[in-house]
């Protein structure tokens, strides 16, 4: 990327000769714009339901059912008036449609990221009234399922055992595939919802349970009833793990909030903590004291009382993936105390379509979710042996963000001194921040930034010596200048998220 810059210099001083010795015409540079945004909502939605629509068709040769706003017009997050506003449509906007209702309703992917939704639920609607014209082939959409409004539904995010109760035992009853779903009827014990199975979408019948392991909430779900029930399991359906360790009465168990993926709260007690988790779940934990890495030990067991982590490594934080489904148990220690400490528990969800990556020339094993990522390696960093495409467009619609790539390079280098202490190449190196340890291995950790012509170009590079080999791990992204764009048609991208998936992936990567 060095070169890049240097390039773009030897162009900007030849041009700067040229306009010096010629008299050239002003030329003016078109605005980068992107696609339609949503703008958030300015007004209650109305009580009334809209008459049918009698709609002015617009000119459309592509056969898609086009959507355009002739004035501000609300969408919502179910084909409801009575549902929640989602945001406006302003005049000029258009959309695809890919949903309709028999009443008139249209729904479109409102081109954000939606990380919780799944399936129907990332639909946006607008009624087709007098503020929509329509074009295409509107009356050949297929018809939603129902949704009505003010109903909390539980979201199949894979494929998700439904059960019924027993006595005190679970009896499966068949399962919800990924993007079915169901009304939700009450919460029970742990991470149990208890389902009509009979209101949403799916091939099943009566009433049953499923776990949020593998599902999500969608609609009115923070006020759902409470259901007394006793039964095994307290938060997934999964086969207690062998030799499970004796249970601690002062542990405190960690109990994550419907639909997220992250707990944190202050250490009080003596610092023994339990959490409930899936295999193959990656994880990252940190103790942390006024934003950094605490003055602590972690010490962490699996279910089976295998440790991952003693007090002896001394560190304050583990990443990796989870070996075994069932009840993981943490312990933290400091010299002087816990007080003011903080723990911050991560659980990232299995990928929806796992692909699993076995490299026996370089050596390392990692799995990644091909709804996010593809193989594609981008050609920026020296010596690159591996690399994911981050290709999902939520990250990238309306956005600044114009390519996210996990790289993996293996270096001419053939000893750990000079591989942990020569800075990565590719990238200038703004600073070296620490040390990062994944599934048991310590990375060097770097941060390298560079600009030029308005592009940015960012990573978090990793180094580590194992099996005789020097390897780095980049997490790149390449931006654009925000400011270089029409006011309000693009955002900054959703730096959060995008690291989240980096993560998904780094944190499956073994040496085996």
């Amino acid at each position: 990327m060095m070169s890049r810059t240097r390039f773009l210099l030897t162009v900007l001083l030849a041009l700067a000769f040229l306009v010096a010795g010629c008299s050239l015409p002003t030329t003016s540079v078109p605005t980068p714009t992107a696609g339609p945004t949503v703008a958030p909502p300015t007004a209650a939605p109305p009580t009334a339901q809209p008459q049918p629509p009698t709609a002015t068709p617009a000119q459309n040769t592509s056969g898609a059912c086009m959507l355009t706003a002739t004035a501000s017009v609300k969408a919502y997050t179910r084909p409801s008036a009575q549902a929640q506003v989602f945001g406006t449509l302003s005049s000029g906007t258009q959309v695809q449609a890919q949903y309709r209702t028999p009443d008139g309703w249209y729904g479109f992917e409102p081109g954000v990221a939606q990380a919780g939704n799944v399936g129907i639920f990332r639909m946006r609607w607008v009624y087709g009234g007098k503020d929509i014209q329509m074009s295409g082939n509107c009356g050949q959409l297929p018809l939603a399922p129902p949704l009505p409004a003010g109903v909390c539904f539980f979201m199949a995010m894979d494929t998700t055992p439904v059960y019924i109760l027993q006595g005190q035992n679970l009896q499966q009853i068949g399962s919800l595939a990924a993007n079915q779903y169901a009304a939700v009827m009450g919460r029970g014990p742990g991470d149990w919802v208890e389902l009509n199975l009979d209101s949403g979408q799916n091939n099943l019948h009566g009433q049953g349970w499923a776990s949020l392991a593998t599902g999500g909430f969608n609609g009115p779900c923070d006020n759902l009833p409470q259901v007394q029930a006793s039964f095994p399991g307290a938060a997934t359906p999964t086969p207690a793990p062998t030799s499970p360790p004796t249970p601690q009465s002062n542990e405190t168990r960690i109990q994550f909030a419907a639909g997220a993926i992250t707990w944190q709260a202050p250490i009080t007690g003596n610092g023994n903590f339990v959490f409930n988790a899936m295999q193959g779940q990656s994880a990252e934990i940190l103790v942390l004291q006024g934003g950094q890495p605490a003055d602590a030990a972690l010490a962490m067991a699996a279910p089976n009382g295998q440790p991952l982590q003693t007090y002896n490594i001394g560190r304050p934080d583990w990443r990796g993936v989870l070996p075994q489904s069932g009840d993981y148990h943490l312990s933290i220690a400091a010299p002087h105390g816990l007080a003011g400490m903080t723990l911050r528990v991560t659980i990232y969800p299995l990928p929806r379509e796992p692909k699993p990556v076995t490299d026996t020339g370089v050596g390392f094993t990692l799995t990644y979710d091909g709804r996010y990522f593809h193989p594609q390696k981008p050609g920026v960093f020296p010596n690159e042996v591996f690399g994911l495409n981050l290709a999902y467009k939520d990250f990238f619609m309306n956005t600044n963000l114009q390519e996210a790539f996990f790289v993996m390079g293996l270096e001419p280098i053939n000893n750990a001194d000079s591989c942990l202490n020569t800075p990565p190449e590719g990238i200038a190196i703004q600073s070296a921040v620490g040390t990062w340890r994944v599934n048991g291995v310590n990375y060097r950790y770097y941060i390298g930034d560079e600009g030029a012509a308005g592009n940015f170009y960012h990573a978090d590079i990793f180094r580590t010596y194992i099996h005789s080999r020097c390897i780095t791990v980049y997490l790149y992204t390449h931006t654009t200048n925000i400011n270089n764009y029409t006011p309000g048609s693009v955002t900054p991208y959703d730096k959060k998220g995008v690291l989240a998936q980096f993560k998904r992936v780094f944190f499956t990567l073994q040496w085996p």
